[in-house]
């Protein structure tokens, strides 16, 4: 018999999942969502060409930014989760781990093959399938246009639709914001961090591209940290930013 669960308060606990390669006039794209559990509120949620770690945390940030912290975050076992393969050895941890952790979150894995543990994320994958992406999918001129259609849909999903679970009542009815964090806390977090050696010239490379920083750092070793396609560079001890970047 599967035992189904609520959380008594919102923010209490928070369940991540993923729907993959579904189809669009854009080519297959990746939904990632994360559902408060007492509520069924959609807290943050996109769509990607890849299911990468880094787009779990980029819908993370924006969920927290806009949600405040909830108590615990659940998920599968997936790559963008935990370490798997070879590289799971003995006490590692993934970006997603270390990230939440670092924010005072629990992070916990649902059971293999045990479904019913995520039952709500399932059922509301299987709404955002029927009510949004068979309306909209063979229309998006964009993975930029698809997400803009997608956060309008969330907006009246959490606030207007009637849930049977919630007594036809909306699940922002059920909802109130959680503790709120510094936006350089929760970068700091979830970003990727480096380190690199300003050239004489001023200037740090990234990949293939060079970034100029402020005057008196050449020569000077800098942190960068890079999320969702942004770059931050922080220098000295007082953390002091030399600069940002779209990448």
């Amino acid at each position: 018999m599967p035992h189904f669960f609520e959380r008594a308060e919102p923010n209490a606990l928070w369940q991540v999942d993923l729907i993959e390669d579904e189809p669009t006039a854009v080519g297959k794209v990746q939904g990632i969502f994360y559902l408060d559990d007492h509520s069924r509120t959609c807290v943050g949620g996109g769509f990607f060409a890849d299911k990468r770690e880094e787009n779990v945390l980029a819908v993370g940030v924006e969920a927290v930014t806009e949600n405040g912290l909830p108590v615990e975050v659940l998920s599968d076992n997936g790559s963008q989760f935990r370490p798997v393969g070879g590289a799971a050895v003995e006490g590692a941890t993934s970006r997603y781990q270390q990230g939440w952790e670092a924010l005072g979150v629990q992070v916990t894995f649902a059971a293999p093959d045990h479904p019913q543990t995520k039952g709500k994320e399932e059922k509301f994958h299987r709404f955002v399938q029927e009510d949004f992406l068979n309306e909209v999918r063979d229309q998006v001129t964009s993975l930029a246009d698809l997400n803009a259609r997608f956060q309008a849909w969330r907006q009246a999903y959490n606030t207007r639709w009637p849930h049977r679970a919630l007594s036809f009542r909306p699940p922002h009815s059920r909802y109130r914001s959680g503790m709120a964090v510094d936006p350089a806390t929760l970068w700091h977090a979830f970003a990727a961090e480096e380190t690199r050696r300003v050239q004489l010239n001023g200037t740090i490379q990234v990949g293939q591209r060079f970034y100029p920083l402020p005057k008196g750092w050449e020569r000077s070793r800098v942190r960068i940290y890079r999320l969702a396609g942004r770059l931050k560079v922080i220098g000295g001890k007082e953390d002091r930013l030399l600069g940002e970047w779209d990448t």
